[in-house]
């Protein structure tokens, strides 16, 4: 018997695309126990209870996976999705005038992680080594599906396998952040800055994409 699906929706990892694909829909459809992402009224991630080690017995029965996204993309995405956004901007306490200030945030940092405990969008709360284990712990004992954003056609592929989901030959993409530099465009020293500035995601960028690798 198929298991029943959750989908775990990282901020700008094309989860809004997959979200539309899933439901066929034409927008975006509202958080639940089976799509987690950011809640509209607390700003908070509804994801957290899946990545505490006590659950881990009660999601073994569900099909769960979620896309990761290379750190310094996913962060040059959501700073130029946001920037113009004062709903989300105005969640920093201090807020940034460029994109140097925005990485050197604490509220932006290790977002990826802060995510999947389940905290507020621009958390005041800065992630932990505990936290990034108890997130590798969960994906293993749980068997959550990683994909690689970069490989997002083989992802689809990936999620799909052992489960019910079926996409259509041409999936719609939504919410592209058109007016943004590419990574390759990035200076290098701005590079290192969102890589040291967010060691936790890099750590669990690693960890799924080898584990992406092994499958593929």
């Amino acid at each position: 018997m198929k298991k029943s699906n959750i989908f775990i929706h990282i901020p700008k990892t094309g989860g809004t695309t997959i979200n539309v694909a899933m439901k066929n829909a034409y927008w975006q459809t509202s958080p639940d126990f089976y799509y987690r992402h950011i809640m509209p009224n607390t700003r908070e991630s509804n994801a957290g209870d899946i990545f505490d080690p006590k659950n881990i017995n009660k999601y073994l029965n569900y099909h769960i996976f979620m896309m990761m996204r290379d750190p310094i993309d996913r962060t040059v995405s959501e700073y130029y999705f946001i920037k113009e956004r004062k709903t989300f901007m105005d969640l920093i306490s201090k807020k940034p005038i460029n994109f140097r200030k925005y990485i050197n945030s604490k509220q932006t940092q290790n977002g990826v992680v802060n995510f999947l405990k389940g905290r507020p969008f621009f958390s005041r709360i800065p992630s932990t080594d505990k936290d990034l284990e108890d997130i590798i712990e969960c994906i293993e004992k749980i068997s959550i599906k990683t994909g690689i954003f970069e490989f997002f056609d083989s992802s689809l592929n990936y999620f799909s396998s052992d489960s019910d989901l079926q996409w259509k030959k041409n999936v719609e993409v939504k919410r592209i952040t058109f007016i943004r530099p590419k990574k390759e465009e990035i200076k290098d020293e701005l590079k290192s800055l969102i890589l040291s500035n967010n060691e936790l995601d890099k750590e669990l960028y690693d960890y799924c994409y080898s584990n992406f690798k092994k499958k593929h």
